[in-house]
């Protein structure tokens, strides 16, 4: 890791703050990634399109996983911030989508709503340096990047210290199609 990566990813502060979200007295580390929109200067395609981050991660207890966001740059809706489903967390989740295409929501929208959920986005600016957490669970997506600089974050994940495996959901679906 880069050193500035790395003393985003091992804070001792976020590891706290993660920690006191996920009422535990210790965090296990699981996974980062440096992401970000390219500069498509359109108004519809992102290339981080809709999702629960647990969707990767189906071999742990989702509740007890969370994610924290850090932008290297101001972000807002013209260059690539988060914008999450309200309360989606909370939701049954039936099915676990890996990506809609952010401009596919229209196609999801209309199944929650059939199960009687109701879509409320929230739109997430931050500033540069900013942390955010957000439960395994929520439904979000990354904004379309309208500039011309490719925007970055960094992505990582912490695990609460009781997390173990569970089997994964999608075993049976791979076995229907096996």
């Amino acid at each position: 890791h880069h050193p500035v990566f790395r003393k985003i990813t091992h804070s001792p502060a976020i590891a706290a703050l993660s920690a006191d979200l996920q009422q535990t007295d210790l965090v296990r580390y699981y996974k980062d990634i440096l992401i970000g929109p390219p500069a498509y200067r359109t108004e519809r395609q992102s290339p981080i399109g809709w999702h629960t981050d647990i969707s990767y991660w189906p071999t742990c207890r989702p509740e007890r996983m969370i994610t924290i966001y850090v932008p290297l740059q101001d972000r807002d809706e013209h260059n690539g911030t988060l914008l999450m489903v309200n309360g989606s967390h909370h939701w049954e989740q039936k099915t676990f989508q890996i990506t809609v295409a952010f401009e596919e929501f229209d196609k999801l929208r209309k199944g929650y709503e059939k199960a009687g959920y109701t879509i409320d986005f929230e739109v997430l600016p931050h500033r540069k340096g900013q942390v955010s957490f957000h439960s395994s669970l929520v439904l979000h997506a990354t904004f379309p990047n309208k500039t011309d600089e490719f925007q970055y974050s960094v992505v990582f994940g912490h695990q609460a210290e009781d997390n173990r495996y569970v089997p994964s959901p999608l075993a049976k679906f791979s076995k229907d199609i096996g």
